[in-house]
């Protein structure tokens, strides 16, 4: 027909029009044949790969049953693998609402249980790797998106009709506009009553045993999916009170442990600071939620600490001395107090000009709680010199005229200790192995040496702060001083040795700085003057010993 006609242009029209017609039915059968491939509930070892270039005939050939993979199917709710045209059901427990492969794992949506990973070594026998649990929703499917995995979470919100704005007439046919604040693809729960979800079956407990002071064994390995740096809570079965049917029984939140290394069917985890874990405890996996929840370290009653600190120093100038600042400590922590004796500070100085004590001795007790502790203390204090020449802002002097050419003078030394009765004041803001700041101050009751009024004095004041920079290690800027005799300052860390802070545990300090210990002694000037009279005066005179110094102490901690 010749297409320069009408007829033959008409002609030429209805082939294309065919032609297009049966390209659009191609297009379609295809389309739905990959939609049925990919359909939800079918997981196919097949991986997502580029288009290939091979005609359309051998694109569609079926494979050889020898190269056939395996294929997991949901049937009824159950799991079934398809495999050399066997069909094996796997005892996946349920609910099981969907189904992805990716790799060599196996993800199956549990609905409000969450989702669960099988390994598939072994495509009839997959191996269970780890349970992950949705609190807020049911998971139903997965996506895999730039070669990771998501879960299809899905929740139900109940809304009240009268707060919600008024849509529009709808037109037939059509459909108005959702109202505003609200998500169009949910618009089938608004104005519904709220349906609850089923709660979350926690993860299965663990039985664990303690292995040293802050380590644990848990009783599940790697064959469980187990790895290195993965989260578990330590939780205690306890009694919340009595009911009608008997006693509520909940679960204490005692510690969160690490673990750190992996055996076949244990794993080894270490347990935050002072925690202290018993053998009747137990463990569940931790979520990303409890994780995230900032807690103290746990105030761990009836335990016993006895702890020394040395800090020698080096008398910079003339004449060649020493000295030493050290604090001695032994408390006790109960149920919401604390008792104990404590010697701070114990200072000695040794100089060919003399020698210098600055002490005091309390025994100390109070409330404690897991951010905050206060107390008083009660005890004496001493030191090597006159209080009364210590507390004046200059040095005595003797008469020079007097002694201007006296040939038979005589120079007497002498030292004395005073003591006096003593008080503390007791304060730390923060928890008691954790960030804290702690706080001593000494009071001394002081009667002058010109028949005065007695009274307390400020005798000094120590204080320490302590910043946790890794599990086990702080930072630590500690100093003090007073009108006693003895001031120190020092950086330093703090780390414990072995241990969490619960019984059984070493605790090492060490520390830099400058410190410094003074008194007094009194000089006793004789003689006879230029006319033959005799004379005599008294006089202070500093004594210090003032330097560098280092510090170490060590504490040890154990159960009551």
């Amino acid at each position: 027909m010749d297409e320069r006609t009408p007829s033959g242009r008409l002609g030429r029209c209805g082939r294309q029009v065919f032609a297009g017609y049966l390209a659009a039915f191609a297009s379609t059968f295809w389309s739905a044949l990959a939609t049925a491939q990919a359909e939800p509930g079918v997981a196919s070892s097949e991986t997502t790969s580029a288009p290939s270039s091979a005609p359309a005939s051998e694109a569609v050939a079926a494979p050889t049953p020898a190269t056939t993979p395996a294929q997991y199917l949901l049937e009824n709710g159950q799991v079934l693998v398809v495999a050399e045209g066997t069909r094996t059901r796997l005892p996946i427990p349920g609910p099981v609402i969907g189904l992805y492969r990716s790799g060599g794992l196996l993800y199956v949506a549990r609905g409000p249980r969450g989702a669960a990973v099988y390994d598939l070594g072994q495509p009839t026998s997959p191996v269970l790797q780890r349970e992950v649990s949705f609190p807020h929703g049911n998971v139903t499917g997965f996506s895999g998106i730039e070669g990771q995995v998501w879960a299809v979470v899905t929740s139900r919100t109940a809304v009240p009709m009268e707060e919600l704005a008024t849509l529009p007439p709808r037109a037939e046919g059509g459909a108005g506009s959702p109202p505003v604040g609200t998500d169009p693809a949910r618009e089938d729960t608004i104005g519904l009553a709220k349906e609850l979800d089923q709660p979350v079956e926690p993860s299965p407990r663990v039985g664990l045993r303690p292995v040293s002071p802050g380590t644990v064994e848990l009783d599940v390995g790697a064959a469980a999916g187990v790895r290195v740096g993965d989260s578990y809570l330590i939780l205690r079965s306890t009694s919340l009170g009595e009911g009608v049917d008997g006693d509520f029984v909940g679960e204490e939140r005692v510690a969160v442990a690490e673990v750190v290394a992996v055996s076949a069917s244990s794993a080894l985890a270490q347990v935050g600071r002072s925690a202290r874990v018993a053998s009747s405890d137990f463990a569940r996996r931790a979520t990303p939620a409890e994780l995230k929840r900032h807690k103290l370290p746990p105030l761990v009653p009836r335990i016993g600490e006895v702890s020394l600190v040395l800090r020698p120093l080096v008398k910079v100038g003339t004449p060649l001395g020493g000295g030493l600042l050290a604090d001695l400590e032994a408390t006790y922590w109960g149920r919401r107090y604390f008792a104990g004796l404590r010697v701070e500070p114990l200072g000695l100085g040794f100089t060919r000009d003399g020698n210098v004590v600055s002490s005091a001795a309390l025994f100390e007790g109070g409330y404690e709680a897991s951010s905050f502790a206060v107390g008083l203390g009660i005890g004496a204090g001493w030191v090597n010199g006159d209080l009364d020449y210590m507390l004046e802002s200059f040095e005595g002097s003797a008469d020079s005229e007097d002694a201007a050419g006296d040939d038979t003078r005589t120079i007497t030394e002498r030292q004395e200790t005073h003591g006096a009765f003593a008080l503390s004041q007791v304060a730390r803001l923060g928890s008691r192995d954790g960030l804290h700041f702690s706080l001593r101050n000494l009071l001394i009751l002081h009667e002058p040496s010109d028949g005065g009024d007695a009274g307390f004095i400020y005798g000094g004041t120590t204080g320490k702060l302590v910043i946790p920079v890794a599990r086990r290690t702080d930072f630590i800027i500690e100093g003090g001083g007073g009108v006693m005799g003895y001031w120190f300052f020092g950086l330093g860390t703090g780390t414990f040795l072995v241990g969490n802070g619960s019984p059984g545990s070493w605790y090492l300090s060490t520390s830099a700085g400058a410190a410094g210990i003074y008194g007094s002694r009194e000089v006793t000037t004789s003689g006879t003057d230029w006319n033959g009279e005799p004379y005599s005066y008294t006089n202070e005179e500093t004594v210090s010993v003032v330097g560098p110094m280092v510090s170490v102490g060590l504490a040890r901690r154990f159960g009551l």
